[in-house]
């Protein structure tokens, strides 16, 4: 009775509450090189709170960090906590963080917290600091308001396409392609081309608009754009157009394969097979299916391979695999035998 009466709950391997004030105290004094592990509560905690939604204790975590991110003496400590922010940071924290932009050595983690706060105040502040800072931190605050997709940017973005540094009117553009509204759109149209901005970068934060403008169901804008880039070196802008018009014209999309399949041009043969593998729908494959036999030899080599990959309507393209063994040409046989 003696033994049993001398146990108590830790003695079962049950877990103590964590003493708070001593654990964010260590936290505040966190410096590189020093082991996060005792620091393992504050983390458990953290993610036990962002799984379960719990506000009450979401919110203490909050203030705690808060209050140490203030006192804290060292960057390590001021890293951590903004990573834990990231987490289940809400308006509360966006003063504090917003400070932090400033920081060269900072500004990285700060923009991260910001970037995960589902607030409005959040974005407003990363606004707002686009106008106080410069070179990196600049380029940084321009790619979490491309990854937010904030729209009330795009006027001050659509100025920095210009900006003296390459590497801010870089992030511009590449943001303005990420927001992708109509008005970010034809930024990217507009665009001098005595920019210093690569072409290659001008073209991707062009692509990137107009997969957002597919989504958005404006494929008028975006068919317009892929025709004028339907015969522009180099090869991948053609193919790029090509795939854009496949997405932007569905009612034209298989007439548009059955030509690229049956032409001269290998990378536009390659985009063909590799969409007819990734989304052409059962009654296109029964189609092309039934079109293989029409096909140059390079050009049914490649379209029995995406056709096998779809894995719609293996019917028809057994069928058309049986047919193809009778080829004359090796490497159909070879494809209708894979």
């Amino acid at each position: 009775a003696g033994f049993f009466a001398g146990l108590g709950p830790a003695s079962f391997g049950e877990e103590q509450p964590p003493n708070w004030d001593a654990l964010f105290a260590q936290l505040t004094a966190l410096d590189w090189g020093q082991s996060l592990g005792p620091l393992q509560p504050i983390e458990r905690a953290v993610q036990q709170a962002q799984v379960s939604g719990e506000p009450s204790q979401a919110t203490m975590l909050e203030e705690r960090l808060l209050n140490a991110l203030r006192h804290a003496d060292h960057r390590a400590a001021k890293d951590y906590i903004c990573r834990q922010l990231a987490r289940i940071g809400t308006a509360a924290a966006v003063p504090d963080l917003s400070q932090l932009l400033d920081d060269e050595q900072l500004a990285h983690a700060a923009r991260g917290a910001l970037e995960a706060i589902p607030d409005k105040t959040a974005v407003t502040a990363l606004r707002l600091a686009l106008e106080r800072v410069d070179g990196r931190r600049q380029t940084g605050i321009i790619q979490s308001l491309g990854t937010l997709r904030d729209a009330d940017s795009v006027p001050r973005l659509v100025e920095l396409l210009r900006d003296a540094d390459p590497e801010v009117a870089a992030a511009a553009a590449m943001a303005l392609g990420r927001i992708g509204t109509r008005e970010a759109a034809q930024s990217l149209d507009t665009w001098d081309e005595t920019s210093s901005v690569p072409r290659a970068t001008r073209i991707d934060a062009r692509r990137i608009a107009a997969e957002q403008q597919l989504q958005r169901g404006a494929t008028g804008e975006v068919a317009k754009i892929a025709r004028r880039w339907s015969s522009v070196e180099p090869t991948h802008v053609r193919v790029m157009a090509f795939r854009l018009l496949l997405e932007a014209e569905p009612a034209e999309a298989e007439a548009r394969l059955k030509r690229a399949l049956a032409g001269e041009d290998r990378w536009l043969r390659a985009a063909a097979a590799d969409w007819v593998s990734d989304h052409a729908t059962a009654g296109q494959v029964e189609s092309l299916a039934g079109q293989l036999a029409h096909l140059p030899p390079a050009g049914q080599a490649r379209l029995l391979a995406a056709l096998a990959a779809n894995e719609r309507s293996p019917d028809a393209v057994r069928r058309a695999a049986l047919e193809a063994l009778r080829h004359t040409e090796p490497q159909v046989r070879r494809a209708a035998v894979e």
